[in-house]
């Protein structure tokens, strides 16, 4: 559906041919997740997690940009990780020149399983980019999260109009 958004008559004719059920739990979800981002809106509470920094108003997102965030954030909880790292592994599997790096890195890196910590896991460089490039190349959640520009900016380098999606 999100791809039917760049292509507005395969869109209509993408909903004609969508059941009723289908376009009902479509909009559901979106209402599930609205009431939800809205609720934890409306807590108070002492707990520091991503949602109180995102609900914070010093966080300079908007009653709208928080909701749709909402979104992001249930997904977060679907079996990302195991999604990713199977990407991941067959990814550096497919390549082994950097299954080899990134094995030196980790092994240069510490010298017993004890040694192993956030902060040491922290400072792989090659580790970290290779998940980045995992999640660029193999997202690990249902469909695209898009990206939407509301002001021109400069992004790697090159001037990017507004409302440009991602």
């Amino acid at each position: 559906m999100r791809a039917s958004d760049y292509y507005p008559v395969f869109k209509r004719l993408l909903l004609l041919m969508t059941s009723k059920e289908t376009v009902r739990g479509f909009q559901n979800n979106i209402l599930l997740v609205k009431n939800k981002a809205l609720h934890r809106l409306s807590i108070k509470t002492d707990r520091v997690d991503l949602m109180s920094k995102m609900a914070s108003p010093s966080s300079g997102l908007s009653q709208e940009e928080f909701i749709a965030s909402g979104d992001t954030v249930l997904l977060g909880g679907s079996e990302t990780t195991a999604t990713l790292l199977a990407g991941l592994t067959y990814f550096l599997l497919k390549n082994p020149k950097a299954l080899k790096k990134l094995t030196q890195e980790i092994r240069t890196k510490f010298n017993s399983e004890e040694e192993i910590d956030f902060s040491g896991v922290s400072s792989l460089e090659y580790m970290l980019a290779c998940i980045d490039e995992a999640f660029r190349l193999y997202p690990p959640v249902p469909g695209a999260l898009l990206r939407k520009t509301r002001e021109p900016d400069i992004i790697a380098g090159n001037m990017v109009p507004p409302n440009v999606r991602t």
